[in-house]
Protein backbone atom coordinates (compact mmCIF):
# COMPACT_ATOMS: atom_id res chain seq x y z
CA UNK A 1 0.00 0.00 0.00
CA UNK A 2 1.37 3.32 -1.02
CA UNK A 3 1.75 5.89 1.74
CA UNK A 4 -0.14 8.73 0.44
CA UNK A 5 -3.58 6.15 0.67
CA UNK A 6 -3.00 6.03 4.56
CA UNK A 7 -5.09 9.07 5.15
CA UNK A 8 -7.76 7.97 3.03
CA UNK A 9 -7.58 4.49 4.76
CA UNK A 10 -8.13 6.84 7.66
CA UNK A 11 -11.33 8.40 6.31
CA UNK A 12 -12.88 4.94 5.51
CA UNK A 13 -12.14 2.96 8.89
CA UNK A 14 -14.03 6.02 10.81
CA UNK A 15 -17.24 5.23 8.57
CA UNK A 16 -16.62 1.54 8.93
CA UNK A 17 -16.37 2.47 12.81
CA UNK A 18 -19.63 4.78 12.71
CA UNK A 19 -21.79 1.99 10.31
CA UNK A 20 -21.37 -0.40 13.42
CA UNK A 21 -22.32 2.25 15.80
CA UNK A 22 -25.10 3.41 13.99
CA UNK A 23 -26.71 -0.48 13.96
CA UNK A 24 -27.91 0.55 17.72
CA UNK A 25 -30.92 2.21 18.34
CA UNK A 26 -32.65 1.72 15.03
CA UNK A 27 -35.91 1.12 16.67
CA UNK A 28 -35.86 3.71 19.57
CA UNK A 29 -32.71 6.20 19.95
CA UNK A 30 -34.29 8.17 22.76
CA UNK A 31 -32.55 6.08 25.52
CA UNK A 32 -29.33 6.26 24.41
CA UNK A 33 -28.56 9.14 26.84
CA UNK A 34 -24.32 9.03 26.03
CA UNK A 35 -24.91 10.89 22.78
CA UNK A 36 -27.93 12.48 23.28
CA UNK A 37 -29.77 10.27 20.89
CA UNK A 38 -32.94 11.74 21.55
CA UNK A 39 -32.43 14.55 19.24
CA UNK A 40 -33.04 11.97 16.36
CA UNK A 41 -36.28 12.14 16.53
CA UNK A 42 -36.60 15.48 15.19
CA UNK A 43 -34.93 15.08 12.11
CA UNK A 44 -36.31 11.84 11.64
CA UNK A 45 -40.20 13.12 11.51
CA UNK A 46 -38.79 16.46 9.38
CA UNK A 47 -37.01 13.77 6.49
CA UNK A 48 -40.86 11.53 7.22
CA UNK A 49 -42.49 14.27 6.72
CA UNK A 50 -41.60 15.01 3.32
CA UNK A 51 -41.08 11.07 1.75
CA UNK A 52 -44.67 10.28 3.33
CA UNK A 53 -46.75 13.76 2.90
CA UNK A 54 -50.70 13.85 3.51
CA UNK A 55 -50.79 15.53 0.35
CA UNK A 56 -49.12 16.95 -2.38
CA UNK A 57 -49.59 20.26 -0.44
CA UNK A 58 -47.89 18.51 2.80
CA UNK A 59 -45.04 17.79 0.44
CA UNK A 60 -44.87 21.13 -0.85
CA UNK A 61 -44.28 22.99 2.66
CA UNK A 62 -42.74 20.09 4.35
CA UNK A 63 -39.75 21.13 1.92
CA UNK A 64 -40.14 24.83 1.69
CA UNK A 65 -40.94 25.00 5.54
CA UNK A 66 -41.57 22.07 7.92
CA UNK A 67 -42.22 22.51 11.55
CA UNK A 68 -37.80 23.36 12.16
CA UNK A 69 -36.65 26.34 10.86
CA UNK A 70 -33.59 26.89 13.07
CA UNK A 71 -31.44 24.34 10.92
CA UNK A 72 -32.80 25.25 7.33
CA UNK A 73 -34.53 23.12 4.96
CA UNK A 74 -31.53 21.64 2.94
CA UNK A 75 -30.64 19.09 5.35
CA UNK A 76 -33.95 17.29 5.52
CA UNK A 77 -34.57 17.59 2.23
CA UNK A 78 -31.14 16.32 1.24
CA UNK A 79 -31.86 13.56 3.60
CA UNK A 80 -35.09 13.05 1.73
CA UNK A 81 -34.01 12.15 -1.14
CA UNK A 82 -30.81 10.22 -0.31
CA UNK A 83 -32.72 7.84 2.02
CA UNK A 84 -35.77 7.71 -0.26
CA UNK A 85 -35.04 4.32 -1.45
CA UNK A 86 -33.90 3.02 1.46
CA UNK A 87 -36.82 3.69 3.00
CA UNK A 88 -39.20 2.20 0.44
CA UNK A 89 -37.03 -1.05 0.71
CA UNK A 90 -36.51 -1.73 4.65
CA UNK A 91 -39.08 1.23 5.91
CA UNK A 92 -38.30 2.86 8.96
CA UNK A 93 -35.73 1.14 9.97
CA UNK A 94 -33.86 1.58 6.76
CA UNK A 95 -35.12 5.66 6.98
CA UNK A 96 -32.89 6.01 10.62
CA UNK A 97 -30.07 3.85 9.54
CA UNK A 98 -29.44 6.00 6.16
CA UNK A 99 -30.70 9.40 7.44
CA UNK A 100 -27.16 8.28 9.97
CA UNK A 101 -25.13 7.25 7.51
CA UNK A 102 -25.68 10.17 4.47
CA UNK A 103 -24.07 12.63 7.57
CA UNK A 104 -21.14 10.44 8.19
CA UNK A 105 -20.79 10.66 4.53
CA UNK A 106 -20.64 14.30 4.92
CA UNK A 107 -18.55 14.70 8.05
CA UNK A 108 -15.87 12.41 6.21
CA UNK A 109 -16.36 14.46 2.88
CA UNK A 110 -16.32 17.77 4.61
CA UNK A 111 -12.78 16.92 6.15
CA UNK A 112 -11.47 15.14 2.92
CA UNK A 113 -11.83 18.52 1.15
CA UNK A 114 -10.44 20.61 3.55
CA UNK A 115 -7.73 18.05 3.97
CA UNK A 116 -7.21 18.15 -0.09
CA UNK A 117 -7.18 21.94 0.06
CA UNK A 118 -4.67 22.96 2.35
CA UNK A 119 -2.65 20.24 2.81
CA UNK A 120 -0.71 18.58 0.13
CA UNK A 121 1.52 15.88 2.43
CA UNK A 122 -0.76 12.80 3.65
CA UNK A 123 1.14 12.89 6.49
CA UNK A 124 -0.29 16.84 7.36
CA UNK A 125 -3.97 15.23 6.25
CA UNK A 126 -3.92 12.28 8.38
CA UNK A 127 -2.75 14.09 11.15
CA UNK A 128 -5.64 16.44 10.67
CA UNK A 129 -8.13 13.34 10.18
CA UNK A 130 -6.66 12.11 13.32
CA UNK A 131 -6.67 14.87 15.19
CA UNK A 132 -10.35 15.57 14.23
CA UNK A 133 -10.52 12.30 15.30
CA UNK A 134 -10.14 13.08 19.28
CA UNK A 135 -12.62 15.51 19.66
CA UNK A 136 -15.48 13.96 21.93
CA UNK A 137 -18.01 14.97 19.47
CA UNK A 138 -16.77 13.76 16.31
CA UNK A 139 -18.50 10.51 17.44
CA UNK A 140 -21.60 12.71 18.48
CA UNK A 141 -21.81 13.55 14.38
CA UNK A 142 -21.22 10.26 13.06
CA UNK A 143 -24.21 9.12 15.55
CA UNK A 144 -27.04 11.79 15.72
CA UNK A 145 -28.03 13.71 12.66
CA UNK A 146 -27.56 17.72 13.24
CA UNK A 147 -27.04 20.30 10.68
CA UNK A 148 -23.38 20.42 11.33
CA UNK A 149 -21.77 17.51 9.04
CA UNK A 150 -23.65 19.45 5.92
CA UNK A 151 -22.36 22.74 7.23
CA UNK A 152 -19.04 21.67 7.32
CA UNK A 153 -19.14 19.80 4.15
CA UNK A 154 -20.99 23.17 2.52
CA UNK A 155 -17.87 25.06 3.97
CA UNK A 156 -15.35 23.02 3.09
CA UNK A 157 -16.50 23.55 -0.56
CA UNK A 158 -17.08 27.15 -0.47
CA UNK A 159 -13.03 27.18 0.73
CA UNK A 160 -11.86 24.92 -2.00
CA UNK A 161 -13.23 27.06 -4.23
CA UNK A 162 -12.34 30.83 -2.21
CA UNK A 163 -8.52 29.18 -2.00
CA UNK A 164 -8.42 28.24 -5.67
CA UNK A 165 -9.28 31.75 -6.78
CA UNK A 166 -7.05 33.54 -4.20
CA UNK A 167 -9.54 34.59 -1.80
CA UNK A 168 -11.68 36.43 -4.34
CA UNK A 169 -15.38 37.05 -5.23
CA UNK A 170 -17.04 34.99 -7.10
CA UNK A 171 -20.29 33.02 -7.94
CA UNK A 172 -19.38 30.85 -4.94
CA UNK A 173 -20.55 33.03 -2.65
CA UNK A 174 -23.59 30.74 -2.75
CA UNK A 175 -22.33 28.29 -0.54
CA UNK A 176 -21.85 30.46 2.27
CA UNK A 177 -25.31 31.34 1.88
CA UNK A 178 -26.03 27.74 1.89
CA UNK A 179 -24.35 27.40 5.03
CA UNK A 180 -25.63 30.33 6.85
CA UNK A 181 -29.23 28.90 6.18
CA UNK A 182 -28.04 25.64 7.35
CA UNK A 183 -27.42 26.83 11.27
CA UNK A 184 -27.07 30.82 11.64
CA UNK A 185 -23.72 30.83 13.27
CA UNK A 186 -22.15 31.50 10.23
CA UNK A 187 -23.12 35.25 11.03
CA UNK A 188 -20.02 35.58 12.72
CA UNK A 189 -18.03 34.70 10.15
CA UNK A 190 -20.00 36.47 7.41
CA UNK A 191 -17.73 39.66 7.98
CA UNK A 192 -14.17 38.21 7.76
CA UNK A 193 -15.58 36.45 4.59
CA UNK A 194 -16.73 39.26 3.05
CA UNK A 195 -13.68 41.47 4.10
CA UNK A 196 -10.94 39.23 3.17
CA UNK A 197 -11.15 39.82 -0.61
CA UNK A 198 -10.47 43.17 -0.22
CA UNK A 199 -6.91 43.03 1.60
CA UNK A 200 -5.83 41.67 -1.85
CA UNK A 201 -3.84 44.64 -3.24
CA UNK A 202 -3.74 43.80 -7.23
CA UNK A 203 -7.75 44.22 -6.85
CA UNK A 204 -9.23 48.00 -7.36
CA UNK A 205 -11.68 49.15 -4.98
CA UNK A 206 -13.91 50.43 -7.41
CA UNK A 207 -14.34 46.50 -9.33
CA UNK A 208 -14.28 45.27 -6.32
CA UNK A 209 -17.10 46.99 -4.70
CA UNK A 210 -19.09 45.78 -7.96
CA UNK A 211 -17.86 41.80 -7.15
CA UNK A 212 -19.10 42.55 -3.73
CA UNK A 213 -22.49 43.29 -4.75
CA UNK A 214 -22.59 39.99 -7.05
CA UNK A 215 -21.16 38.02 -4.55
CA UNK A 216 -23.84 39.32 -1.95
CA UNK A 217 -26.35 38.08 -4.41
CA UNK A 218 -25.57 34.76 -5.01
CA UNK A 219 -24.97 34.15 -0.86
CA UNK A 220 -28.65 35.45 -0.67
CA UNK A 221 -29.88 32.85 -3.66
CA UNK A 222 -27.79 30.09 -1.31
CA UNK A 223 -29.53 31.32 2.09
CA UNK A 224 -32.99 31.07 -0.21
CA UNK A 225 -31.83 27.88 -1.11
CA UNK A 226 -31.28 26.06 2.07
CA UNK A 227 -34.49 27.87 3.62
CA UNK A 228 -36.83 28.50 0.24
CA UNK A 229 -39.96 29.66 2.57
CA UNK A 230 -37.64 32.73 2.59
CA UNK A 231 -38.74 33.36 -1.12
CA UNK A 232 -42.29 33.96 -0.19
CA UNK A 233 -41.37 35.92 2.78
CA UNK A 234 -42.55 39.56 0.42
CA UNK A 235 -46.03 38.08 0.01
CA UNK A 236 -46.42 35.75 3.12
CA UNK A 237 -44.92 37.79 5.91
CA UNK A 238 -45.43 34.81 8.01
CA UNK A 239 -42.59 33.06 6.87
CA UNK A 240 -40.03 35.72 7.62
CA UNK A 241 -41.77 36.22 10.77
CA UNK A 242 -41.22 32.09 11.58
CA UNK A 243 -37.98 32.29 10.62
CA UNK A 244 -36.55 34.51 12.71
CA UNK A 245 -38.54 33.48 15.50
CA UNK A 246 -37.02 30.32 14.85
CA UNK A 247 -33.53 31.29 14.68
CA UNK A 248 -32.37 35.02 16.63
CA UNK A 249 -35.55 34.55 18.65
CA UNK A 250 -35.55 31.07 19.85
CA UNK A 251 -31.66 31.25 21.70
CA UNK A 252 -32.63 30.29 25.16
CA UNK A 253 -32.96 26.75 26.12
CA UNK A 254 -34.79 25.32 29.47
CA UNK A 255 -31.67 24.51 31.10
CA UNK A 256 -30.01 28.02 30.25
CA UNK A 257 -27.55 28.77 33.71
CA UNK A 258 -27.35 32.09 34.34
CA UNK A 259 -23.98 32.02 36.64
CA UNK A 260 -22.17 29.96 33.09
CA UNK A 261 -19.24 32.44 32.33
CA UNK A 262 -16.58 32.39 29.64
CA UNK A 263 -14.01 30.32 32.25
CA UNK A 264 -16.79 27.69 32.34
CA UNK A 265 -16.49 26.97 28.78
CA UNK A 266 -12.64 27.58 28.44
CA UNK A 267 -12.05 25.18 31.23
CA UNK A 268 -14.78 22.56 29.97
CA UNK A 269 -14.81 23.24 26.02
CA UNK A 270 -11.18 24.05 25.39
CA UNK A 271 -8.86 22.30 28.43
CA UNK A 272 -11.33 18.73 28.94
CA UNK A 273 -12.04 16.11 27.26
CA UNK A 274 -14.67 17.42 24.70
CA UNK A 275 -11.56 18.92 22.99
CA UNK A 276 -8.86 15.77 23.58
CA UNK A 277 -7.80 16.46 27.22
CA UNK A 278 -5.63 19.21 28.60
CA UNK A 279 -3.05 18.60 26.79
CA UNK A 280 -4.07 18.66 23.36
CA UNK A 281 -6.19 21.84 24.51
CA UNK A 282 -2.89 23.93 25.73
CA UNK A 283 -0.51 22.83 22.70
CA UNK A 284 -3.84 24.13 20.37
CA UNK A 285 -3.95 27.94 22.43
CA UNK A 286 -0.41 28.04 21.94
CA UNK A 287 -0.43 27.48 18.57
CA UNK A 288 -3.30 29.18 18.11
CA UNK A 289 -1.58 32.31 19.66
CA UNK A 290 1.43 32.15 17.67
CA UNK A 291 -0.25 31.91 14.37
CA UNK A 292 -2.10 35.09 15.18
CA UNK A 293 0.86 36.72 16.12
CA UNK A 294 2.83 36.09 12.62
CA UNK A 295 -0.58 36.20 10.72
CA UNK A 296 -0.72 40.33 12.02
CA UNK A 297 2.79 40.62 11.36
CA UNK A 298 2.51 39.36 8.24
CA UNK A 299 -0.71 41.44 6.90
CA UNK A 300 0.79 44.63 7.76
CA UNK A 301 4.01 43.72 6.47
CA UNK A 302 3.21 42.54 3.25
CA UNK A 303 -0.51 43.37 3.15
CA UNK A 304 -1.84 39.95 2.78
CA UNK A 305 -3.10 36.73 4.72
CA UNK A 306 -1.52 33.83 4.99
CA UNK A 307 -3.67 30.49 4.77
CA UNK A 308 -3.28 29.52 8.40
CA UNK A 309 -3.63 33.20 9.49
CA UNK A 310 -7.31 32.78 7.66
CA UNK A 311 -8.66 29.17 9.34
CA UNK A 312 -7.80 30.35 12.63
CA UNK A 313 -9.80 33.41 12.14
CA UNK A 314 -12.33 31.56 10.92
CA UNK A 315 -12.49 28.95 13.49
CA UNK A 316 -12.38 31.77 16.47
CA UNK A 317 -15.34 33.13 14.40
CA UNK A 318 -17.45 30.08 14.95
CA UNK A 319 -16.39 29.69 18.60
CA UNK A 320 -16.67 32.48 20.55
CA UNK A 321 -19.88 34.03 19.96
CA UNK A 322 -21.10 30.57 21.79
CA UNK A 323 -18.49 30.95 24.42
CA UNK A 324 -19.42 33.97 25.01
CA UNK A 325 -22.91 34.57 24.50
CA UNK A 326 -24.69 30.63 25.19
CA UNK A 327 -25.75 30.37 28.77
CA UNK A 328 -25.36 26.36 28.55
CA UNK A 329 -22.59 24.18 28.53
CA UNK A 330 -23.34 22.25 25.27
CA UNK A 331 -19.80 21.66 23.86
CA UNK A 332 -20.99 20.21 20.45
CA UNK A 333 -21.41 23.92 19.57
CA UNK A 334 -17.56 24.19 19.50
CA UNK A 335 -17.32 21.09 17.14
CA UNK A 336 -16.91 23.35 13.64
CA UNK A 337 -14.50 25.88 15.32
CA UNK A 338 -12.46 23.11 16.70
CA UNK A 339 -12.29 21.24 12.89
CA UNK A 340 -10.98 24.68 11.58
CA UNK A 341 -8.61 25.73 14.43
CA UNK A 342 -6.93 22.50 14.47
CA UNK A 343 -6.39 22.58 10.25
CA UNK A 344 -4.86 26.01 10.63
CA UNK A 345 -2.43 24.55 13.39
CA UNK A 346 -1.51 22.11 10.85
CA UNK A 347 -1.19 23.92 7.83
CA UNK A 348 0.80 26.08 10.20
CA UNK A 349 3.28 23.39 10.58
CA UNK A 350 3.44 22.35 7.16
CA UNK A 351 4.70 25.77 6.01
CA UNK A 352 7.60 25.51 4.50
CA UNK A 353 8.95 28.86 6.22
CA UNK A 354 9.52 27.29 9.46
CA UNK A 355 13.20 25.93 10.33
CA UNK A 356 13.11 22.35 9.72
CA UNK A 357 14.07 21.39 12.98
CA UNK A 358 11.34 23.20 14.62
CA UNK A 359 8.55 21.75 12.11
CA UNK A 360 10.49 18.80 13.28
CA UNK A 361 10.11 19.15 16.83
CA UNK A 362 6.23 20.57 16.45
CA UNK A 363 5.35 17.86 14.58
CA UNK A 364 6.81 15.36 17.52
CA UNK A 365 5.19 17.00 20.28
CA UNK A 366 1.95 17.37 18.36
CA UNK A 367 1.53 13.69 17.61
CA UNK A 368 2.81 12.40 21.38
CA UNK A 369 -0.26 14.57 22.76
CA UNK A 370 -2.23 13.81 20.19
CA UNK A 371 -1.46 9.51 20.73
CA UNK A 372 -2.65 10.78 24.13
CA UNK A 373 -5.70 12.22 23.19
CA UNK A 374 -6.70 9.55 20.39
CA UNK A 375 -6.27 6.96 23.31
CA UNK A 376 -8.09 9.35 25.82
CA UNK A 377 -10.77 9.44 23.39
CA UNK A 378 -11.12 5.47 22.51
CA UNK A 379 -11.19 4.94 26.29
CA UNK A 380 -13.94 7.78 26.32
CA UNK A 381 -16.00 6.16 23.25
CA UNK A 382 -15.62 2.16 23.35
CA UNK A 383 -18.28 1.88 26.08
CA UNK A 384 -20.24 3.26 22.90
CA UNK A 385 -20.15 -0.62 21.59
CA UNK A 386 -22.15 -2.22 24.71
CA UNK A 387 -24.92 0.35 25.16
CA UNK A 388 -27.74 -1.05 22.87
CA UNK A 389 -27.19 -4.58 24.99
CA UNK A 390 -26.84 -2.96 28.37
CA UNK A 391 -29.86 -1.51 27.80
CA UNK A 392 -31.63 -4.63 26.54
CA UNK A 393 -33.88 -5.27 29.96
CA UNK A 394 -35.47 -1.81 30.00
CA UNK A 395 -35.99 -2.47 26.02
CA UNK A 396 -37.79 -5.26 26.83
CA UNK A 397 -39.89 -4.20 29.54
CA UNK A 398 -40.70 -1.23 27.30
CA UNK A 399 -42.00 -3.45 24.86
CA UNK A 400 -43.94 -5.34 28.07
CA UNK A 401 -45.37 -2.16 28.96
CA UNK A 402 -46.72 -1.25 25.57
CA UNK A 403 -48.51 -4.82 25.63
CA UNK A 404 -49.86 -4.24 28.87
CA UNK A 405 -51.62 -0.74 27.77
CA UNK A 406 -52.89 -1.89 24.54
CA UNK A 407 -54.80 -4.66 26.50
CA UNK A 408 -56.65 -2.50 28.53
CA UNK A 409 -58.60 -0.39 26.62
CA UNK A 410 -59.27 0.49 22.89
CA UNK A 411 -58.86 3.78 22.79
CA UNK A 412 -56.41 5.73 25.20
CA UNK A 413 -53.50 8.29 25.40
CA UNK A 414 -50.09 7.67 27.35
CA UNK A 415 -47.77 9.93 27.77
CA UNK A 416 -43.95 8.82 28.66
CA UNK A 417 -41.04 10.28 29.40
CA UNK A 418 -37.53 10.44 27.69
CA UNK A 419 -36.29 7.70 29.63
CA UNK A 420 -38.23 4.92 28.52
CA UNK A 421 -38.30 3.33 25.12
CA UNK A 422 -40.14 4.79 22.44
CA UNK A 423 -40.21 3.20 18.68
CA UNK A 424 -39.86 5.53 15.74
CA UNK A 425 -43.02 3.66 14.26
CA UNK A 426 -45.18 5.15 17.79
CA UNK A 427 -43.65 8.82 17.58
CA UNK A 428 -44.35 9.33 13.62
CA UNK A 429 -48.07 8.14 14.14
CA UNK A 430 -48.98 10.52 16.03
CA UNK A 431 -46.88 13.31 14.81
CA UNK A 432 -47.60 13.99 11.26
CA UNK A 433 -47.27 17.21 9.98
CA UNK A 434 -49.91 19.26 9.05
CA UNK A 435 -49.89 22.81 9.21
CA UNK A 436 -53.57 23.31 7.01
CA UNK A 437 -56.24 24.08 9.18
CA UNK A 438 -59.48 22.08 8.66
CA UNK A 439 -57.55 18.86 6.94
CA UNK A 440 -58.82 15.46 8.62
CA UNK A 441 -55.57 14.21 9.83
CA UNK A 442 -56.46 10.71 11.55
CA UNK A 443 -54.75 9.48 14.56
CA UNK A 444 -54.12 6.21 16.17
CA UNK A 445 -56.57 4.61 18.57
CA UNK A 446 -54.29 3.86 20.48
CA UNK A 447 -51.30 6.44 21.24
CA UNK A 448 -48.21 7.12 23.32
CA UNK A 449 -46.87 10.56 23.24
CA UNK A 450 -43.28 11.27 24.57
CA UNK A 451 -42.19 14.03 26.32
CA UNK A 452 -39.25 15.60 28.11
CA UNK A 453 -41.17 16.33 30.92
CA UNK A 454 -44.31 15.00 32.11
CA UNK A 455 -46.69 17.91 34.17
CA UNK A 456 -50.27 18.18 34.69
CA UNK A 457 -50.80 20.49 32.31
CA UNK A 458 -49.22 17.74 29.57
CA UNK A 459 -51.54 15.27 31.18
CA UNK A 460 -54.57 17.52 30.59
CA UNK A 461 -54.15 19.25 27.49
CA UNK A 462 -53.43 15.93 25.91
CA UNK A 463 -56.43 13.89 27.85
CA UNK A 464 -54.17 11.54 28.99
CA UNK A 465 -55.23 8.22 30.33
CA UNK A 466 -51.77 6.69 31.14
CA UNK A 467 -48.17 8.12 32.20
CA UNK A 468 -45.40 5.54 31.97
CA UNK A 469 -41.83 6.61 33.32
CA UNK A 470 -38.54 5.69 34.20
CA UNK A 471 -35.26 7.35 35.16
CA UNK A 472 -32.14 5.76 33.97
CA UNK A 473 -28.12 6.13 33.37
CA UNK A 474 -26.19 3.22 31.94
CA UNK A 475 -23.94 5.21 30.09
CA UNK A 476 -21.30 3.96 32.08
CA UNK A 477 -19.66 0.49 31.28
CA UNK A 478 -20.44 -1.76 34.34
CA UNK A 479 -23.10 -0.07 35.95
CA UNK A 480 -26.10 -1.72 36.54
CA UNK A 481 -29.56 -0.24 35.82
CA UNK A 482 -31.12 0.98 38.35
CA UNK A 483 -34.32 2.84 39.41
CA UNK A 484 -35.16 5.88 41.12
CA UNK A 485 -38.05 7.25 42.79
CA UNK A 486 -39.36 9.99 39.96
CA UNK A 487 -39.55 12.59 42.61
CA UNK A 488 -41.09 15.09 39.79
CA UNK A 489 -44.25 13.03 39.33
CA UNK A 490 -44.98 13.03 42.58
CA UNK A 491 -45.02 16.06 43.33
CA UNK A 492 -46.94 16.78 40.08
CA UNK A 493 -49.25 14.07 41.71
CA UNK A 494 -50.33 16.90 44.31
CA UNK A 495 -50.45 19.60 41.68
CA UNK A 496 -53.25 17.19 39.72
CA UNK A 497 -55.21 16.55 42.73
CA UNK A 498 -55.52 20.46 43.59
CA UNK A 499 -55.61 21.85 40.41
CA UNK A 500 -56.92 19.34 37.77
CA UNK A 501 -59.45 17.69 40.03
CA UNK A 502 -57.54 14.60 38.71
CA UNK A 503 -55.71 12.30 40.99
CA UNK A 504 -52.54 9.30 39.60
CA UNK A 505 -52.69 5.28 41.30
CA UNK A 506 -49.46 3.44 40.19
CA UNK A 507 -51.40 1.12 38.55
CA UNK A 508 -48.40 -1.60 38.07
CA UNK A 509 -44.65 -2.02 36.84
CA UNK A 510 -42.63 -3.64 34.48
CA UNK A 511 -39.17 -4.01 35.84
CA UNK A 512 -38.21 -0.69 36.78
CA UNK A 513 -40.67 1.03 34.18
CA UNK A 514 -43.82 2.31 35.89
CA UNK A 515 -47.20 2.46 34.58
CA UNK A 516 -49.50 5.14 35.94
CA UNK A 517 -53.05 5.40 35.59
CA UNK A 518 -55.34 8.81 35.03
CA UNK A 519 -58.45 9.13 37.47
CA UNK A 520 -61.31 11.43 36.87
CA UNK A 521 -62.60 12.65 40.27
Amino acid sequence: MKKYQLDTVFLILCAIIAGLFNTQFLNHSNINYALAGHDEYLSVREVYSILHPLSFKHFFMAIISGDVLYYGRIMFYTDALLSFIPYKIWGITGLVYSIRMIHVVMVIGGLHILGKTFLKDWKYRLLFYAGTATLYYSAYFYMVPKPEPIQLLVLALFFYYFKKNEYAFGKYFILIGIAYGIKFNVLTLLPIVFLIPFFNKQINLGPQLKKLVIAGFYFLLGLIIAVPCLLLGPVKPIFLKSYFNATFANTSQYDDDATLGIMDWIEKGWFGAYNGGFLFGTLLCVLVIIILLLGVKKLFKAGKLNNEFILILVGLALLLPVIILTGRLWPHYLWTGYVFLFLGCVVFIQNETLQKSLKSISLIVLLLVLLGSLYGSFVQEKKLVKLEKQALPLTENGRRAYAYLRQQKNNFTAIQDLSVPYPFKEMLSVNRYNPFSGFDVKAPEQKFIWSGFITPEIIQNNKADFVITYKLNFEDVGINLKTEKDVTLQTNNLLMRNELGKTVINDTTFGPIKIYKIITQ
